[in-house]
């Protein structure tokens, strides 16, 4: 590793979602044959925000990570793969995830900053569908699914987003419907 050579001090304008963003160059530094640069970023002012791009796609068991901190989010902003949030510590970020990335409670995602972060399922209100017997109850199911309706499978039951007139369908269906506040984990 050679020491840190100060390049010339340059503003220069990005642009990045019709938000025109001056980028400070600081420093770079030489790592063998690639560079890596620092960058001190301003947005009209405001504090940087750190972004999450990537969910962790190893065992979290393979590696001893240091979790520092916690990102508690409702299933509808862990499948969205643009999202402004803020984690347990009040800290804003924002979800810059592939598109069709979905997180799950206890994924591990990175952050610009280096920091490990999990994501933790939010209980969200939820309806608990229930029938009789496993054909109706699979009859319910397809006719979720063929509307595009995200179910959770539980052991005998379904669980979906609350919806008085899907509850009010389901009902019609025979299935016996029971509100609950549960973390959504849908198929």
């Amino acid at each position: 590793i050679l020491p840190l050579r100060p390049l010339a001090e340059r503003d220069l304008l990005a642009h990045h979602r019709d938000v025109a963003v001056a980028v400070h160059v600081v420093e770079a530094v030489l790592v063998h044959e690639a560079v890596a640069v620092v960058v001190d970023r301003h947005h009209h002012g405001a504090s940087p925000v750190t972004e999450i791009k990537a969910k962790l796609k190893i065992a979290r068991s393979a590696y001893r990570l240091e979790v520092k901190g916690r990102l508690r989010l409702p299933f509808a902003l862990r499948h969205g793969a643009h999202a402004r949030a803020k984690l347990e510590s009040g800290e804003e970020v924002a979800l810059k995830l592939p598109r069709g990335e979905v997180l799950r409670g206890g994924d591990l995602v990175t952050a610009s900053d280096g920091r490990v972060i999990e994501v933790v399922a939010e209980a969200e209100k939820l309806m608990q569908v229930a029938c009789t017997d496993a054909a109706q109850l699979a009859r319910i199911a397809w006719h979720l699914g063929s509307e595009h309706v995200p179910v959770q499978v539980g052991e005998g039951h379904l669980r979906v987003a609350a919806d008085h007139a899907l509850e009010d369908n389901l009902k019609k269906m025979g299935a016996k419907v029971a509100a609950v506040e549960a973390p959504f984990e849908p198929e």
